[in-house]
């Protein structure tokens, strides 16, 4: 397993909770590229991600992306030192940043059962890749299309349960330590 850890995974698996956890746990910096798109100059204006991407479209929000993970990169030698990054739900979709992430760290698949995620993302509103008049089926292409994805780049996939986050984080834990 490389240093640089990075957790992969759908919209609402946990990827931002257990990347700090586990940053924590093994003593290294933690980046989450929403975050970090969010504080660059072309989308910080915006009250959130969401809104930036509804607006600006996935062309713009793809290229801040890869921006703001080359940013990351760049700041830490990613062969030699240890770190946590978090990415967005559809970073699997980008084919050039993912490319990069393939090269630097060990992708970790955090894997949710689809049901539990669409609840997650509809108790917090619907984001803007799903439609008003099918969000359910829309979410079900999403799903089969990104948990193809996440599964064929990852290194390592881990399957999670309802655990709270430090059972999912031991869950975590125990599969990069190799027990």
């Amino acid at each position: 397993m490389r240093k640089t850890l990075v957790l992969s995974g759908i919209k609402h698996c946990g990827k931002t909770t257990l990347g700090s956890m586990l940053a924590d746990r093994r003593g290294c910096a933690w980046y989450d590229l929403d975050q970090l798109i969010m504080n660059r100059p072309a989308a910080n204006h915006y009250p959130t991600l969401r809104e930036f991407y509804r607006t600006e479209g996935v062309e713009k929000f793809r290229e801040l992306e890869t921006e703001s993970l080359k940013d990351i990169l760049n700041r830490f030698n990613p062969g030699t030192t240890q770190a946590v990054i978090s990415l967005g739900g559809g970073t699997v979709e980008n084919e050039e940043a993912m490319n990069i992430l393939r090269e630097e760290g060990s992708i970790v698949y955090l894997s949710v059962p689809e049901e539990t995620l669409y609840e997650r993302i509809m108790a917090g509103g619907r984001p803007p890749f799903l439609s008003e008049e099918t969000p359910r089926e829309d979410f079900h292409e999403v799903y089969l299309r990104r948990d193809a994805l996440n599964r064929e780049m990852a290194d390592l996939i881990v399957n999670l349960n309802e655990s709270d986050a430090e059972g999912n984080l031991q869950i975590i834990w125990d599969y990069i330590s190799g027990e």
